[in-house]
């Protein structure tokens, strides 16, 4: 299911910035604290987005997402919440999400007027079934003249996924992810292959450091619509990719900053 989401948009130009980050698994209060800071730093840098990992809010605990997990009103999200609406950031924070008796694998997506979206994982990595179910779940949000589409890590290895997105007029393909160090390589060609296939812009933030068991690989990362990288982030190094799209609408890499 396909939603709608209109920005209005001030400045000439889009900024995005790609939150690599390492996080406490389970330690929910230390990793809104660390989420908030980040939204203030890509504010102070005139950011209009920041995308977060899957699942950044608890790290991947798939053990115990089911004692972890947030309803859509939880009280524990109004500091990201305000964060937003006071930095005047949009954020699309990765958390388990609890719908009725179901619980689900979603990007929170907050924007800076105080109302957010929610997007759904569709396709599970092999494990993850044991603990949640797939949705169908899937905002487009449209700012200027780009169209924004998301998935969360599994979803862009499915071509399912990506030409549903292509047949939706996405130009820029957003994912959160969790790459590992044995599966980034590959993982990384599919979306530089989406992006060249499909002409869209893709973006990738994933996690540096170790979460649920998974030495993650960093390299969080933006490639055009033409399949050439724009800027990347080095393995082991917590901080933001910040890219920027042009009058022209061509995106550019603005700067990256180290935490």
């Amino acid at each position: 299911m396909v939603v709608e989401h209109l920005l209005l948009q001030e400045k000439n130009s889009i900024t995005i910035a790609l939150a690599q980050i390492s996080v406490i698994d389970g330690d929910i209060i230390s990793n809104i604290k660390k989420h908030c800071d980040v939204i203030e730093t890509t504010g102070k840098n005139n950011g209009d987005f920041v995308i977060f990992p899957e699942l950044s809010l608890t790290g991947y605990e798939l053990d115990r997402a089911n004692q972890l997990a947030f309803s859509i009103k939880d009280e524990r999200l109004i500091d990201i919440q305000n964060c937003c609406i006071n930095n005047k950031v949009n954020a699309v924070v990765g958390a388990p999400v609890r719908l009725g008796k179901d619980l689900f694998i979603c990007s929170l997506i907050f924007f800076k007027d105080g109302t957010f979206e929610l997007y759904i994982k569709h396709f599970l990595h092999p494990g993850e079934e044991h603990y949640f179910i797939p949705g169908d779940l899937n905002p487009k949000v449209i700012e200027k003249n780009e169209i924004f589409s998301f998935a969360i890590c599994a979803d862009s290895s499915s071509p399912i996924h990506s030409s549903n997105a292509y047949y939706i007029n996405t130009s820029v393909y957003i994912t959160s992810a969790l790459l590992s160090t044995n599966g980034y390589e590959n993982d990384t060609m599919v979306l530089q292959h989406t992006a060249k296939y499909y002409n869209m812009t893709v973006l990738m933030a994933n996690y540096c450091g170790e979460t649920g068991g998974y030495k993650a690989a960093g390299g969080s990362c933006a490639w055009n619509s033409k399949g050439k990288l724009i800027g990347k982030m080095a393995p082991n190094t917590e901080g933001l990719l910040i890219i920027e799209c042009t009058d022209t609408r061509e995106w550019l890499l603005n700067k990256i900053i180290a935490f």
